[in-house]
């Protein structure tokens, strides 16, 4: 395959704007709106071909031009002959079913009650039309008469269906009102909050994405315009398509919007619902099966909501009640969903660290995890990828004294990635890169790290003391390897939470006890260290002894089972937890922990 080369367009959006950008996507359209901007369409024509332009607002088929009326009255002299002037106007009908607004009009004078007496509209041919339709106007009035493929009508006395009438032009983003939200729904594009009507919402005539024309008398696949009708006049933060219905989100509620008994929302049948009073901020929303997740605009907390048959309506629940000292004073940024392997929504806080959601929606069980790095993640995305959904996302770091931004990708298990084969593949470290080739002792091309003390695995054995100098890893390895990898060292831990047992003598909850032993099972992993107790320092663990070979002679095989410390208890009596850690860069996959423990008074 070619080198891969960035991609750059050139857009009218400022660094300040990129938090407001909210964004839909059918196909190869995406359709982006930001406070203070027009609505912006972007298009993929191929892999190095995107355009992005303004939105074409409007129909998307000129109306035909050149329409004239010719009067045929053979019977003109006929003592009955009573004429009378008829006025018409013709639409065009492009190949994807989409109708101009009307032409301009032509009369003509005739009895049109006489058999023989008609009249001929006739137009320009259109060169994107595929047939035409035709109308009768009265005092202001349309009805439609009938349609053609040609470029001629004859009017032979029809009685025209006045029910029915050609788009009128409809523009509610004229005047900088731009919307600063949209979503796609039942095959409309739906925008909201202007900013002069901050809770209306705007749907497109359907299948016709930019077209908000109206008739009159309204028609079903017209566009739609209403407002919500709440207690408080909220500015609309989000527009989400979920469970048959179009949910809007507020500062301080979440209303659903459904069609009536016609089943789809219709400019004549439209029920909006308030759906509880749980705002959402400004973090776009994922929809995780057929959950909405949302960050809330009070509270600093992250919210479910479904549809549910015992309601009839939607409910949620808070998912941040079992861990909230990761998310008070915090505000939640960015999500994005991996849903393959490990179905994880990762969250961005604002202070630039992460929080990941473990969701087993099946098992209704749920655990939050909080993840350094050094640096500053800045923005996350999903990108799914030869099978599984990758973690993309952008970091500042200080670098040599000066703030850097990369783009960096969270690598995959061991037992996903196509690269991991054995351990020396493992990249347990930030801002890594991975050299294979030919055995060698030293690597260069490093300056993203200029300055910084890094950890180093080489060919699955753990290296320590080294730098990056002038791009350099100093000093060299003591040995030439094919596989190493360089970054920046973290570490990752695993507390239990307090064992509360109901014995004889009633519960255990505040009582002193030891823990004697603790079972581990784990799976690919290697070079952990174990301890116990709620004030022990991870500087006070120590290494666990795995059923293999030494660390530091040979490349480890990772170990998966169970894994029995025997005895690793000091006779301490305090709180029963246990901590299991991983300083190294190698793998540590913890699958349980069982605490063997002791009761004391």
């Amino acid at each position: 395959m070619p080198a891969s080369k960035i991609f750059t367009i050139a857009t009218t959006y400022s660094e300040t704007d990129l938090r407001k950008l909210r964004y839909g996507q059918t196909a190869d359209v995406g359709v982006i709106a930001c406070y203070g901007h027009p609505l912006r369409r972007l298009r993929r024509f191929g892999h190095n071909d995107w355009r992005l332009d303004d939105a074409p607002i409007g129909a998307q088929i000129d109306a035909p031009v050149g329409v004239t009326v010719t009067v045929n009255n053979p019977q003109s002299g006929a003592a009955d002959y009573l004429p009378s002037t008829k006025t018409y106007v013709v639409t065009a009908i492009n190949e994807a079913g989409h109708e101009s607004q009307a032409s301009a009009s032509d009369s003509g004078s005739n009895d049109l009650s006489l058999k023989t007496d008609t009249n001929t509209i006739s137009w320009t041919a259109h060169a994107d039309a595929v047939e035409y339709r035709i109308y009768e106007v009265r005092s202001g009035t349309y009805g439609y008469l009938g349609r053609s493929e040609t470029t001629s009508f004859v009017d032979d006395n029809i009685l025209a269906d006045f029910s029915i009438s050609p788009p009128t032009a409809f523009d509610p983003f004229d005047g900088d009102e731009y919307p600063s939200t949209v979503a796609f729904h039942e095959a409309r594009l739906w925008a909201a909050r202007t900013p002069k009507l901050p809770s209306a919402v705007y749907g497109s005539r359907i299948d016709d994405l930019f077209n908000f024309d109206k008739s009159r008398p309204a028609q079903a696949t017209d566009s739609v315009a209403f407002g919500l009708r709440g207690q408080r006049v909220n500015a609309i933060q989000h527009l989400v398509s979920l469970g048959g219905a179009l949910l809007a989100l507020t500062n301080d509620a979440l209303w659903s919007i459904r069609g009536g008994s016609s089943g789809y929302i219709s400019p004549t049948s439209i029920e909006s619902r308030n759906e509880g009073y749980r705002g959402a901020n400004n973090a776009r929303p994922e929809i995780i099966d057929d959950i909405l997740f949302y960050a809330t605009a009070r509270g600093n907390s992250v919210r479910t909501s479904g549809y549910t048959f015992e309601k009839e309506g939607f409910r949620g629940s808070n998912l941040s009640v079992f861990a909230p000292h990761f998310f008070s004073g915090y505000e939640i940024t960015h999500f994005a969903w991996c849903e393959t392997p490990s179905g994880i929504l990762w969250c961005r806080r604002n202070d630039g660290k992460l929080v990941a959601l473990t969701w087993q929606a099946e098992q209704e069980v749920w655990g939050w995890t909080l993840c350094e790095t050094d640096g500053l993640v800045e923005s996350i995305c999903s990108i799914s990828e030869n099978g599984v959904d990758s973690l993309y996302m952008t970091v500042q770091r200080q670098i040599d004294g000066q703030a850097r931004r990369y783009v960096e990708r969270l690598s995959q298990p061991l037992w996903i990635d196509e690269n991991w084969t054995a351990q020396e593949d493992a990249v347990v470290m930030d801002a890594a890169l991975t050299y294979r080739g030919t055995p060698t002792t030293t690597l260069s091309r490093l300056d993203h790290l200029e300055g910084m003390d890094v950890a180093v695995l080489a060919d699955g054995l753990v290296k320590t003391g080294h730098s990056i100098v002038n791009g350099r890893l100093t000093p060299d390895l003591d040995a030439a390897y094919s596989t190493v990898s360089v970054g920046l060292p973290y570490v990752s831990y695993i507390r239990t939470l307090p064992v509360v047992v109901q014995g004889p003598a009633g519960t255990t909850k505040g009582r002193r006890m030891i823990v004697a032993n603790a079972i581990v099972e784990l799976m690919n992993t290697y070079g952990i260290e174990i301890g116990y107790g709620l004030d022990r320092e991870i500087d006070q663990l120590y290494d666990a002894e795995f059923p293999t070979y030494s660390l530091a002679v040979v490349p480890p095989p990772l170990f998966t089972g169970t894994l029995d410390p025997k005895g690793f208890s000091n006779g301490d009596w305090e709180e029963a937890l246990v901590t299991v850690l991983q300083r190294r860069p190698l793998p540590m996959v913890v699958l349980g922990v069982s605490p063997d423990i002791e009761v004391g008074g």
